[in-house]
């Protein structure tokens, strides 16, 4: 039992290494050969079976050793087909870095691209929003190409040219009828305004879609015309939506005529009340009342004025303050047109009646916009007819003309003669001449005209040329009688020619023109200096007590009142009525510096002082202003002083005889 167990285990040890082979696979590591060799050999020694298995048992391990070197050279295989991958891979990844570098490269601009693109997509969208909202907005006047016959282009009026020449009449009537030139309507002709961008494979141009859009959103009036040769005439014909057809004719050498007046029909069809204004300021009167008359029944707030001007221009001065009236009434701002009732006032002999009306407007209450100053220059226009502010008035018309740069519609026309009326009333002859040779070098319309006579006139009396005054005066009258809309101008002119003529030694022309010159306060104030000048003292006295009565809120009757008491002696009564007069018109010189006369033939040579130095605040370059102040300043001593106001006196204008007398102090004062 003992050998047999001790033959059998060297076969078992060698099946288990056999097993342990088989389990762990072909690991030469896990089984040692020899080992089993060595073991199979003792083992068969000592027993014939064991040898047969032993043989079996080494058939097997050739065979397990032959599919390991299979395996080994399979493994083999594909160890090299893995080495040879692995440099196939390291290539495959170089390229796909490589890709990847070229990819991000190209992303870069891809992004820029992109962004640059929803960029243009919502430009191209606020675009469209852009041109729609202005499409719904536009308000234009758009004027297109006319047709014309064949003789006109030989002669290089094409369509487009006489389209033009339409157009630039169009734009003039308008800018000279617009009542507020911001606010007007712009004129366009169709075919500058073109904008060619082509749309691929379309032909539409961006143009075309601008063109589209305001015909189907906006508000425009887009008008053509045609002239057409009948014989010897020419037929223009226009027409638009909104403008019926307008038809003139004419000869063939008044086309400029006919254009003109076809701009005149076609704006007044589309605009009236821009062509209502353009009359007005033509003077064409018979015709803005006629177009005007339609409008009466539903007058608007901005049409009551209009009509109103027509009225003036018609002579009609009480209907014109009627509709002035209503159109206050009718505006939200009821002190929008009160200028315009002020004045119809006014002209109307209703001087208090103006002046009260007039309070209403507070200068303070205007700021410095453009149309704030002419607002204002308006009211100082106003204010220096009834209380005599000259130098309110100067200083607001140089602040309009220094804003704006240039002038509009009656300002365009009265800047600088207006401005030559107030320096006249300040007595500045020089600063007079400068605005009117301003004024002539500008388009002298007759309202213009007139100014510039009228201030001619006061410049003459100022150098104690009567005779020469009273003939400006004249004129002045002359272009009254032809321009209705004198109502815009100050003074009434026929109570400056009636004293021109009393002084120039026409007493009874001075008379006529006073018995039809109506109720005005200086034709009042007149009458009564004549009668004070021929001697009738107590006639004198009640005719300046009735001019104060007409208006009692007004200076000038003060005034004139005060110098007959001055050249009476009653010099304390006349300085009474120079304090009323200063009292009711502060800005006005003539008052303080007559009362300084006033004062110095008392005696009172510093008080009289004091009072040219105030006066001299509204008009600094009056000539004799400053002669009576050097008088005033030698009499209290101060030479050095009255020296100074002497030279300041012979550098400005001068009667004769107060010139004589400036170089007389001036020579005494130099020896």
């Amino acid at each position: 039992m003992t050998e047999k167990s001790s033959s059998t285990e060297p076969l078992e040890a060698a099946a288990s290494a056999v097993d342990l082979q088989e389990g762990f696979g072909t690991s030469a590591a896990s089984v040692d050969p020899v080992g089993v060799a060595s073991l199979a050999l003792d083992a068969s020694a000592a027993d014939p079976a064991v040898a047969r298995e032993l043989g079996g048992f080494l058939h097997e391990q050739r065979e397990l050793a032959s599919r390991q070197r299979i395996v080994a050279d399979k493994q083999s295989r594909l160890l090299d087909h893995r080495l040879e991958r692995v440099g196939l891979e390291k290539e495959q990844i170089e390229a796909q870095n490589h890709h990847l570098h070229l990819q991000h490269i190209h992303d870069k601009p891809r992004l820029v691209l992109d962004v640059g693109l929803a960029c243009f997509g919502v430009a191209l969208a606020l675009l469209l929003v852009s041109a729609v909202w202005a499409a719904t907005r536009s308000k234009s006047v758009v004027v297109e190409a006319f047709t014309v016959p064949p003789s006109f282009d030989a002669q290089g009026l094409s369509g487009a040219v006489v389209a033009g020449q339409f157009l630039d009449r169009l734009q003039e009537i308008q800018a000279r009828g617009a009542l507020n030139p911001t606010a007007s309507t712009p004129i366009e002709d169709a075919w500058t305004r073109e904008i060619r961008v082509e749309v691929p494979e379309t032909g539409i141009s961006l143009g075309d879609v601008q063109k589209f859009l305001r015909a189907w959103l906006g508000h425009d009036v887009r008008i053509s015309g045609a002239v057409v040769e009948s014989g010897d005439a020419l037929v223009l014909t226009v027409r638009g939506n909104g403008v019926p057809a307008q038809r003139v004719a004419g000869k063939a050498s008044e086309l400029d005529t006919l254009i003109v007046s076809a701009a005149e029909r076609a704006l007044g069809a589309a605009r009236p009340l821009e062509l209502l204004g353009y009359l007005e300021s033509t003077s064409r009167h018979a015709e803005a009342a006629a177009l005007a008359g339609p409008m009466l029944a539903s007058a608007t707030a901005t049409e009551a004025p209009l009509w109103g001007n027509a009225l003036t221009g018609l002579d009609r001065f009480p209907e014109a303050l009627d509709m002035y009236r209503e159109a206050n009434r009718l505006s939200s701002d009821h002190t929008r047109y009160k200028m315009n009732e002020t004045l119809a006032l006014e002209r109307l002999g209703r001087e208090e009646e103006a002046y009260q009306t007039f309070s209403a407007i507070k200068d303070s209450t205007f700021g410095n916009s453009a149309e704030e100053l002419r607002r204002k220059a308006g009211f100082a226009t106003g204010m220096m007819e009834l209380r005599r502010g000259a130098i309110d008035l100067h200083e607001n018309l140089q602040a309009y003309a220094r804003m704006t740069g240039s002038t509009h519609l009656l300002f365009e026309m009265l800047i600088a003669s207006q401005d030559a009326i107030a320096l006249a009333s300040m007595h500045d002859a020089a600063g007079t001449e400068r605005a009117l040779e301003q004024a002539a070098r500008g388009a002298m319309g007759p309202v213009d005209r007139l100014a510039a006579q009228q201030a001619r006139s006061a410049l003459a009396h100022e150098l104690g040329h009567d005779s020469e005054a009273f003939a400006d005066a004249q004129s002045a009258l002359s272009l009254e009688e032809r321009t209705p809309e004198w109502m815009l101008v100050f003074p009434p002119t026929a109570c400056l020619a009636a004293r021109y003529a009393e002084a120039a030694g026409l007493a009874s022309v001075a008379e006529a023109m006073l018995a039809k010159a109506g109720t005005f306060v200086d034709c009042a104030s007149a009458k009564a200096e004549f009668a004070a000048h021929r001697g009738a003292w107590e006639d004198a006295q009640r005719d300046f007590a009735a001019a104060v009565d007409l208006a009692p809120s007004l200076p000038m009757a003060y005034e004139s009142w005060g110098e007959a008491l001055a050249a009476h002696s009653e010099l304390s009564s006349a300085i009474e009525k120079y304090r009323a007069a200063h009292e009711r018109g502060p800005h006005w010189a003539d008052p303080v510096e007559r009362w300084g006369e006033a004062l110095a033939a008392q005696g009172q040579f510093q008080a009289a002082a004091q009072k040219y130095a105030e006066a001299v605040t509204y008009a600094p370059n009056w000539g004799a202003l400053h002669l009576h102040w050097g008088e005033a300043f030698a009499k209290l001593g101060d030479h050095t002083r009255a020296s100074e106001q002497f030279r300041a006196a012979q550098g400005l204008a001068l009667s004769d005889s107060d010139r004589q007398m400036v170089a007389h102090y001036v020579a005494t004062a130099s020896r």
